[in-house]
């Protein structure tokens, strides 16, 4: 039908049309292909950014129960002490900074493109990102006091003034030093909970093979650690269920033979 009317109409006004139907084509194709294009590159970099927020959160998750249950063990035998009134020497906390990485993490909660981080996974990565925070806090804090131990030369008498005040010190700093340290515990766990949140986002997102290559290349890093086998196969088996004891042995045998 616009093809018969285009013809009835003159030469000059059928040649501009022609024109104009060629440059909306050509607009709008210009348009389409820069459409696929920017949709390509944000997958690529939602891709990215994915595999690296795995990497990062997968130590979390795994690491950090242990590391928690640790500072809760140290916690538990220095209130024994606090209980009968006494302290110990408190002076060797101490924790080199930066303690953790989570620059990923950091650089995710700041993309402002919701197609690669949308709330939901922003919102998670923002209340880990706010509990790695409180724990770096917190060990701050536990430095800062073993730094205000006091030593007493065993040269001078318990009942010299000065030692009686030394020890009064101490054991109030020992005190504070523990609510920092059962602090710690808890947001070191907190950390491996948050972490986990975020990977069951980012885990249902991600392209299966891309997640597996991913969890394999980070249960080889860890390998050394096993004794044997049988410790091997249970403790990842633990922390990655999805694998099963063949797949483990295999990876086990592959890293025993290099």
């Amino acid at each position: 039908m616009f093809l018969r009317k285009l013809f009835k109409i003159g030469d000059k006004a059928r040649w501009l049309v022609l024109e104009l139907l060629v440059v909306f084509v050509g607009v709008y194709l210009a348009f389409l292909f820069q459409g696929y294009s920017e949709n390509n590159k944000i997958v690529k970099e939602r891709e990215k950014v994915f595999a690296s927020l795995k990497s990062e959160l997968e130590f979390f998750r795994v690491q950090m129960p242990g590391r928690s249950g640790y500072t809760l063990n140290r916690w538990k035998e220095a209130k024994a002490f606090e209980r009968k009134g006494e302290y110990r020497d408190f002076s060797y906390w101490r924790f080199l900074e930066p303690q953790y990485g989570y620059q990923v993490v950091e650089y995710a909660i700041n993309i402002e493109n919701s197609d690669i981080i949308d709330f939901e996974l922003y919102d998670k990565l923002q209340s880990l990102y706010a509990t790695i925070r409180r724990l770096e806090h917190a060990e701050r804090l536990m430095m800062e006091m073993a730094q205000r131990y006091l030593s007493i030369p065993k040269s001078l008498p318990e009942s010299d003034r000065g030692v009686i005040l030394r020890h009064a010190d101490n054991f109030q700093n020992f005190r504070r030093l523990l609510e920092y340290i059962e602090h710690r515990a808890q947001n070191q766990q907190d950390v491996a909970d948050r972490s986990k949140d975020c990977l069951d986002i980012i885990n249902a997102r991600m392209n299966a093979d891309t997640r597996r290559k991913i969890e394999v290349d980070l249960i080889k890093s860890q390998l050394g650690l096993f004794d044997n086998p049988e410790d091997a196969v249970e403790r990842v088996r633990a922390v990655f269920p999805g694998f099963t004891q063949d797949e483990i042995l295999k990876l086990y045998n592959e890293f025993s033979s290099k």
